[in-house]
């Protein structure tokens, strides 16, 4: 093969490579050069090295160190031009070191192509093995054909595509092209028609338990889309529609039998437009199989997995990722759109569209027994009173050195707390407080990045200090508390910038070192405010935290006793 006809050869499989990656299958093109010489459009580079992850989101490579073998050809002309994919080779050889190439590829029938040859070289042998099986041999004669390719059919069962060189041969590889066969299902969407219509007179809603035998009224190609012209079931529930309807299940009519390529309509009401999932109860004796809800034609749920129940009179349920629907009456579709292994998708009961709950934000470094205050996680920018530490107890959820509240508000008894009436915000502070003292909160923050620690503190004395640590690892370093000249005088202190990531975050603030006068302090509310990278912050004016499930006291100023 000339240098004109490989390159006709080149964008015909680029097309190709193209076309295959619309259908979502496994799609590869691996060309073999130097790392300093430039990646053709629509390949990605070997370089030689070994094995392994690739970070392009592919796993291939050598048996053994092979970047020596990779070569790069100039052209003997200048108007002969430059192509990496012609003129750049790796050496194989069943001798040296390196003689092995794999990547890894999800099992199943492929398309591959493997070019060979030299651009400096008239002549040459060359032979190619893939997966054990002859795939490339021939020779190269002459500058008009300085290369060789061999394009075939190769089926993978073990996860990985193979090349090797049969013994005492060689092989120059160019590149190599990797496209998944993957089988085209025509499926006909439902079209619009003014003759279909709730098979019991009105739409299902949401939140409702729809038995799947339950579709709209109006026909094959209408309403429904089935694949045989009679009903192979033992109900004649649905008669004379030719939908496989079994008797069991929950109201004991079952969709049984579904195959690729069927689809049946409901007609539901959703009085509130938002996030939804669909629930299915299913059943199936082999997995593999799955299905989708599609709005107009669209696939909205994404594919719902039918497991292996054990047998198909035993239903289990299976439950989609969110989707969002608009408020109305709509038309929605139930899709088969993957067979298991018994060539059945599986036998359907009932599906229900239940609004999206969003699960709370997790962190396995909060224990189960520790909750947040006011029953939410607080957030970043708001105050947070001091007294709302998270509920849990003693080692759990603060620590005192007291076994009782030293102080004249009852807010967080029977825990031994220090707290007072008084401050700017909730009408409860943290005071008693001594060395070895700490509290936990729990923060949920949306958006990693740089923040600082301020809290409004009094004391009538300089010299306490406190500490935060995130997630167990101290973020500031020693926070002091000034003389603000009493304790019911307030001022805000602020730490240094710190990075955080995103999400749940348990926050420990740990009472250090007490000033002159014995005491660390009292502590109304404290924020974690969003800071550039030199420091400063973004903060908000100050607003009062709700009061939340607490009760309305007036507020004296906590005091010590000398």
């Amino acid at each position: 093969m000339g240098r004109r006809a490989l390159s006709r050869f080149v964008r015909q499989w680029v097309e190709k490579l193209e076309d295959r990656r619309l259908l979502s299958g496994f799609v590869a093109a691996i060309n073999f050069e130097p790392a300093n010489a430039p990646v053709p459009s629509s390949y990605l580079a070997d370089t030689g090295l070994d094995y392994g992850e690739r970070g392009n989101g592919l796993t291939y490579g050598w048996n053994g160190a092979h970047t020596t073998q990779v070569v790069a050809r100039q052209p003997k002309k200048p108007s002969d031009g430059m192509d990496n994919l012609e003129d750049t080779f790796a050496v194989m050889h069943p001798k040296r070191a390196g003689s092995q190439w794999q990547i890894a590829v999800p099992d199943g029938n492929y398309d591959i192509s493997i070019t060979a040859g030299d651009l400096t070289q008239n002549s040459g042998q060359y032979a190619v093995d893939v997966n054990g099986a002859a795939f490339l041999a021939g020779k190269v004669k002459g500058k008009a054909a300085r290369w060789i390719t061999a394009s075939n059919e190769v089926t993978v069962t073990n996860g990985l595509l193979t090349l090797t060189v049969p013994k005492g041969r060689q092989a120059k590889i160019d590149f190599i092209n990797i496209s998944q066969i993957v089988p085209v299902v025509t499926v006909t969407p439902p079209p619009t028609t003014t003759t279909e219509a709730p098979f019991t007179g009105t739409p299902f809603s949401t939140g409702q338990a729809i038995p799947l035998a339950q579709y709209d009224i109006g026909g094959q190609g209408v309403s429904f889309n089935v694949t045989t012209t009679t009903n192979p079931g033992n109900d004649p529930y649905r008669a004379p529609d030719p939908v496989d309807i079994n008797t069991g299940g929950s109201t004991g009519n079952v969709i049984a039998n579904a195959t690729l390529g069927e689809w049946l309509n409901y007609t539901i009401n959703v009085p509130t437009a938002g996030a939804y999932t669909l629930t299915a109860s299913v059943s199936n004796t082999a997995a593999g199989g799955d299905f989708y809800a599609a709005l107009g034609g669209v696939n909205i749920s994404g594919a719902i997995s039918v497991p292996n129940t054990g047998d198909a009179t035993v239903f289990a349920t299976v439950t989609s990722g969110a989707f969002n629907l608009a408020a109305g009456t709509q038309t929605i579709a139930i899709y088969v759109d993957q067979v298991a292994s018994n060539g059945i998708a599986g036998n359907f009961d009932t599906f229900t569209l239940t609004p999206y709950v969003a699960p709370p934000p997790t962190n396995p470094l909060i224990p189960s027994t520790e909750t947040p205050f006011l029953g939410t996680a607080f957030t970043p920018n708001e105050n947070i009173p001091f007294a709302d530490y998270d509920f849990g107890g003693e080692g759990v959820a603060y620590h005192a050195t007291t076994t009782t509240n030293a102080g004249n508000d009852d807010l967080r008894d029977p825990d031994a707390v220090g707290i007072e009436a008084g401050g700017n915000t909730s009408g409860d502070v943290v005071g008693f407080t001594a060395p070895g003292e700490w509290l936990n909160y729990t923060i949920d923050v949306a958006t990693g990045g740089n923040y600082q620690f301020s809290a409004s503190v009094a004391n009538a004395a300089a010299g306490g200090a406190i500490h935060v640590e995130f997630n167990g690892s101290a973020v500031t370093g020693a926070i002091s508390i000034p003389n603000t000249g009493s304790f019911t005088t307030y001022e805000t202190v602020t730490s240094g910038p710190f990075n955080i990531s995103a999400g749940l975050q348990l926050v420990h603030i740990s009472f250090d070192t007490a000033s002159s006068n014995g005491a660390l302090g009292n502590f109304d509310y404290f924020q974690l405010l969003a800071a550039t990278a030199s420091g400063s912050t973004n903060a908000p004016s100050w607003k009062p935290t709700p009061a939340g499930n607490r009760r309305s006291m007036p507020a004296p100023a906590a005091t010590y006793s000398a």
